[in-house]
C-alpha cells in the first residue's frame, strides 16, 4: 500500500505518508502513486488519509491499482474540467472517496 496525505491530513497521517500534498494540484502527487503502485508487480493500492486534495488536473486510476480514500473523511476537490476516472481500464478501482465539483 501506497500512502498519500492531504495538505490538511492530521500530523499522524502525514508523518506515515508516502506522498504529502501541498493543497495545490494535488494530482500531481496522486497520480505519482498511481504509476508507482501500477509499475509494481500485481499493482497496488494507494490509499488516500484524512483530508481535502485540491485537484486542477486528471486523476487516472490505472490497472492493478486501487485508489480508497477513508469515506467522506478523503474529500477530493475537482476543479477546472479536472476528473477522477478509471473508465476503460480493467481492474482499477475508486472507492470510499468523496468527490466535488469546484466549478468558476
Amino acid at each position: 500500500t501506497l500512502t498519500v496525505a492531504a495538505s490538511d491530513s492530521s500530523d499522524k497521517s502525514k508523518a506515515q505518508a508516502d506522498y504529502i500534498c501541498d493543497g495545490t494540484a494535488d494530482e500531481v502527487e496522486i497520480n505519482s502513486a498511481i504509476d508507482v503502485a501500477n509499475a509494481l508487480p500485481g499493482g497496488c493500492r494507494v490509499q488516500l488519509f484524512d483530508g481535502t486534495y485540491t485537484v486542477s488536473s486528471n486523476v487516472v486510476v490505472k490497472a492493478n491499482v486501487a485508489l480508497e480514500g477513508w469515506g467522506y473523511a478523503s474529500h477530493i476537490k475537482l476543479a477546472n474540467s479536472a476528473t477522477l476516472s478509471s473508465a476503460g481500464i480493467v481492474r482499477a478501482m475508486v472507492r470510499m472517496v468523496a468527490a466535488t465539483e469546484s466549478r468558476p
